[in-house]
Order: structure tokens, then C-alpha cells, then sequence
């Protein structure tokens, strides 16, 4: 009886839960990449790739912008690049990609699509909500 009854209602439930888990672990990325740019007095370069599905963060190895380069480390680690991956949500829509500079402001005001939703990183300060 309960597998009749719940199945079907957590089936219907796990795409949704899929796009705001998205959501969020991009909020948090984009959160992160200001933060380090901030820290580490280097540009933080964003890069959403929609037909992957995913946003990774590299940054600029000198102190005066020439490009980024290297993979950014996630919080607390080493190793792997920070990369944000949708397995079932909704594709980013937006600029395909952005930087933070090393005060934290990003090159220019972004609204980032993720599903229904929407994330704005503000021009001046570079916050994100």
C-alpha cells in the first residue's frame, strides 16, 4: 500500500529537489568565488558551461590581471577544481561567464537563471543572492 501511495508522489518530487540542490550549490559557488578573490587578492573567473551543465572557477596565478588559469581548490581542499554539476536539474541561462576582481566585484552585474529561479550578483559589491 505505501509504495503505491509514495513512489509515484517522490518520483514527481526529485526533479524539483534537483533544481534547487542546483541552485543553491551555485549560489554557494558563486558565494565562495568572490570570497577568494577577496582572500587571495587574485581575479576569480566563473565559467558556466550550459550544455554541460556546470560552472567552474578558475583564477588569475598574478597579482595583475593577465588571465585565468588555474583551477580553484574547493573550500577546505585540495586537488580537484571546484565544479557546481546538475545531473537532473535545469540548465543555466545567462552571461557564459564573469569575474570577481580581487576587492570582490564582479566585471558587471550578472542575473543567473537556474531553473525557475534566479540569482543576482550586484555590480558594485559583488554580492550574491
Amino acid at each position: 500500500m505505501l509504495s503505491v501511495v509514495a513512489l509515484p508522489r517522490l518520483s514527481s518530487v526529485a526533479p524539483a529537489y534537483d533544481d534547487l540542490r542546483f541552485f543553491d550549490e551555485t549560489v554557494a559557488a558563486l558565494r565562495f568565488a568572490r570570497s577568494s578573490a577577496t582572500a587571495m587578492q587574485r581575479t576569480v573567473c566563473v565559467t558556466f558551461n550550459p550544455n554541460h551543465k556546470q560552472l567552474s572557477l578558475t583564477y588569475d596565478s598574478a597579482y595583475v590581471p593577465a588571465g585565468c588559469g588555474p583551477t580553484l581548490a574547493p573550500p577546505g581542499g585540495s586537488g580537484a577544481a571546484y565544479v557546481v554539476n546538475a545531473q537532473g536539474a535545469s540548465v543555466y541561462s545567462g552571461e557564459a561567464s564573469f569575474n570577481f576582481d580581487r576587492v570582490g566585484r564582479p566585471s558587471a552585474a550578472q542575473t543567473i537563471a537556474v531553473g525557475s529561479r534566479q540569482i543576482i550578483v550586484e555590480s558594485e559589491t559583488g554580492y550574491v543572492r
